[in-house]
């Protein structure tokens, strides 16, 4: 059966977002006390969901109760809420790969581990309304990645099944969904994790450039 949905990670994947969670993570250390963090450390902790990010940026610190976590979301929130579309740069020829593959007839989306807010935000503002058929962000209801649940809510939403379906990000994270969700799994290198640590989370196809990636979806989209 043919490949009729493609769910796209967000950070990383399509959107060069490290610029604002850098950014955003140490105001709220700041307003903490804490030291600022490096860009390639904050770059380590990206993939889990916000809630993650600031207990591992934390735990640099000795720090990490519920309530220090909650006080940093609060913090790292308010700014990255504001600003999160200044801080963020297109990746060169993901838009016009996402419009060519859905003029070829592909249908579009995506599952995400950053807030609904935000991720809802960036996606209006750089890809418009039109291009992706269903936006999700991390909501309470629904568990983070590497749990399936919100990538199988976008399925069954658009009326596709498991073998019409193929899941693209840029980690562990993403691949481990992929297979807890019963996906086909692609990797992109061009994000926040190594071709080499993608390999050893089991990465079966990777792929170095967006028009590359193009190529492959529209092959799998009419080879099987």
């Amino acid at each position: 059966m043919s490949i009729r949905l493609a769910i796209f990670d967000l950070d990383g994947t399509i959107l060069d977002t490290i610029g604002g969670l850098y950014t955003s993570v140490n105001k709220a250390r700041e307003k903490m006390g804490l030291a600022p963090q490096s860009e390639e450390l904050i770059k380590s902790f990206i993939g889990r969901g916000a809630a993650n990010l600031m207990r591992q940026s934390l735990s640099q610190d000795g720090m990490g109760s519920e309530e220090e976590v909650k006080r940093m979301m609060d913090l790292f929130n308010s700014d990255y809420d504001e600003n999160c579309i200044s801080y963020t740069k297109e990746y060169p020829g993901i838009k016009d790969m996402l419009v060519t593959l859905k003029e070829s007839g592909l249908i579009l989306a995506v599952n995400s581990n950053k807030n609904d807010y935000p991720a809802q935000k960036l996606i209006k503002h750089f890809f418009g309304e039109d291009l992706f058929s269903y936006v999700s962000g991390r909501k309470d209801d629904v568990p983070r990645k590497p749990d399936p649940a919100g990538a199988i809510a976008c399925m069954d939403y658009l009326s596709c099944r498991r073998n019409e379906t193929v899941y693209i990000g840029d980690s562990d994270v993403d691949i481990e969904t992929a297979a807890n969700g019963g996906f086909m799994s692609v990797s992109v290198c061009w994000g926040y994790q190594s071709e080499e640590r993608l390999r050893s989370a089991a990465a079966k196809i990777i792929i170095h450039k967006a028009d590359e990636l193009c190529r492959f979806l529209q092959k799998e989209m009419i080879e099987h």
